[in-house]
């Protein structure tokens, strides 16, 4: 009992610090986004080969320099609202188990989406 409750806590404690770490390096690509930015919808059309960004949750946090994303407008900040006319999955802030599950849904959305795809930012 004491084996499996030393195993508990070093997962727990490894858990904490990759989302301090994440955290950190959210923040610090947050800090980097131009204020005032637009609200108004992006639709674009994907092809084959890489989407040429990179996303926290739903906001893209990283443009491939020439990638397909920056050659169709997509900037860092936006947020990823739709998928081929579905919504991308949300939920509060701070709920960290639900983030997890949206985040993976996402992520095997975006690999499994056939091309051409419509992402939609906002």
């Amino acid at each position: 009992l004491a084996a499996t409750a030393g195993d508990l806590a070093q997962q727990a404690s490894i858990h904490a610090s990759d989302l301090q770490r994440r955290g950190t390096r959210l923040t610090d690509k947050l800090a980097k986004i131009p204020l005032g930015k637009s609200s108004s919808k992006k639709d674009c059309e994907f092809g084959d080969g890489p989407l040429g960004f990179g996303l926290e949750g739903a906001l893209v946090v990283d443009l491939e320099a020439g990638g397909q994303a920056e050659r169709l407008g997509v900037e860092v900040g936006d947020r990823l609202v739709e998928i081929d006319g579905y919504k991308v999955p949300t939920c509060k802030t701070g709920d960290v188990v639900q983030e997890d599950i949206a985040n993976k849904r996402l992520i095997k959305w975006l690999r499994e989406m056939p091309r051409p795809a419509r992402l939609t930012f906002r």
